[in-house]
């Protein structure tokens, strides 16, 4: 198990940003199908690596007095 600093101490990590940006851009291109799910199927890959890394973490508060 890795430690991570505490999630209240930094902004959300979820590639949430990216995707928006990434179906944005595929639309404005007017993008053929399979580009489409190509897309689709790597930004889904990405995500279950996030949620997974999410779920696998050990929170460290850096802010603690010890």
């Amino acid at each position: 198990m890795s430690k991570v600093i505490a999630r209240k101490n930094l902004p959300v990590r979820l590639p949430l940003f990216p995707t928006i940006t990434l179906w944005l851009l595929l639309d404005k291109l007017q993008s053929p199908g399979y580009v489409w799910g190509i897309v689709g199927t790597l930004m889904a890959l990405i995500w279950i690596a996030a949620i997974f890394m999410i779920i696998k973490e050990k929170e460290v508060n850096v802010l603690e007095n010890k």
